[in-house]
């Protein structure tokens, strides 16, 4: 770890009770894990998740996403974008941290899409307050005595840049029986991420690789059973070779983005001819232990969605609007410390 976040980690706990409770959010609710040495949670903002449809359904996604938000869930499924296309998200957490995102998506020939994304968690005017010193019997003097006036004040921020390439492939698969010749969907797709952070004065920079694929076919084909629906699965292996982040103090340490391996699968079951169907979705990351993501989405003639999921022990839910080319996606996160509410959108042209 770098001499300067060091530092800041010992000034850490000379802050004020709600600078205390701060730091607690951020690293036990924005990391979704538990708390352990800082070290082993580098690039950790990468895992606070994006895009109001994912969360809604618990981030059971891999599998699923066909849109802007690929880059993050699965790279693979920015290959279903044939138009040009612009996704947002904008969140406050704990009135603490600004967690942006942006994508641009932009077709290519031959069923290939190129996109870049923007990824930014940020918090500002992060005060440092002097030593308390020690009262006449060792104590430490108490807070309301030495916690008026920080000394200074520091920005945490951290980005990622996303270029994004993916490539529909569609194969015919013959069983060898008459007339039973399924139809594939393999899309394809790779993340090349440029990652900076800056701690104070400190940075670090770094370079990563998600390499992702989705499997999708009608289960209605493979059976010969007309009211069945689609099954897709879908695999993202996320920082291969372990991303590494190097600061620019004098020791040059280096932290390591650890490798995750995502994985997934969903079904879809048609309930109309209008557009009305359910889908269910499961996804696990194995980083951190593993943890198991499971999704319940119901959509009515394409226009109005209701979600519902969990996320290890916690319960998601959201909404979903559609009008013509604008999708508009609201989820709600429930925590130990605190409710998290998210809005998301996306327009094509």
């Amino acid at each position: 770890m770098p001499q300067n976040r060091e530092n800041g980690l010992r000034r850490t706990y000379q802050k004020n009770w709600p600078a205390i409770a701060a730091a607690i959010c951020m690293v036990w609710v924005l990391s979704l894990a538990p708390a352990v040495r800082a070290d082993h949670y580098a690039g950790e903002f990468l895992q606070v998740a994006v895009g109001a449809r994912a969360l809604g359904l618990g981030g059971a996604y891999c599998s699923l996403t066909q849109d802007g938000w690929g880059p993050y869930w699965n790279p693979a499924g920015s290959a279903y974008q044939e138009r040009v296309e612009l996704s947002l998200m904008h969140a406050t957490l704990f009135d603490l941290a600004q967690h942006e995102y942006l994508n641009l998506a932009l077709p290519l020939p031959n069923r290939a899409t190129f996109s870049l994304s923007w990824i930014r968690l940020g918090v500002d005017d992060i005060p440092v307050f002097p030593d308390p010193g020690r009262t006449s019997d060792g104590e430490l003097r108490p807070v309301e005595e030495w916690a008026i006036d920080p000394e200074e004040f520091f920005n945490d921020s951290e980005d990622a840049f996303i270029f994004t390439f993916a490539k529909m492939i569609n194969v015919n698969l013959d069983l060898g029986w008459q007339y039973f010749v399924v139809p594939l969907k393999i899309p394809v797709g790779l993340n090349l991420k440029y990652i900076h952070q800056s701690l104070g004065d400190a940075s670090a920079t770094g370079m990563g690789v998600d390499l992702g694929a989705q499997l999708g076919f009608g289960m209605d084909r493979l059976l010969d059973f007309d009211p069945l629906g689609d099954f897709a699965a879908g695999l993202n292996l996320q920082n291969i070779g372990k991303t590494a982040l190097s600061w620019d103090t004098e020791t040059r340490h280096r932290d390591h983005i650890p490798f995750n391996l995502k994985f997934g699968f969903s079904y879809l079951q048609p309930l109309s001819a209008a557009g009305t169907e359910a889908i269910f979705a499961y996804d696990r990351d194995t980083v951190y232990g593993g943890k198991n993501h499971f999704g319940l989405e119901f959509a009515y003639r394409n226009l109005l969605a209701l979600r519902i999921g969990a996320e290890g022990k916690e319960l998601t839910m959201g909404a979903g609007l559609h009008i013509w080319q604008l999708n508009l996606d609201y989820a709600f996160i429930s925590y130990s410390l605190g409710n998290i509410h998210r809005i998301s959108g996306s327009v094509s042209f």
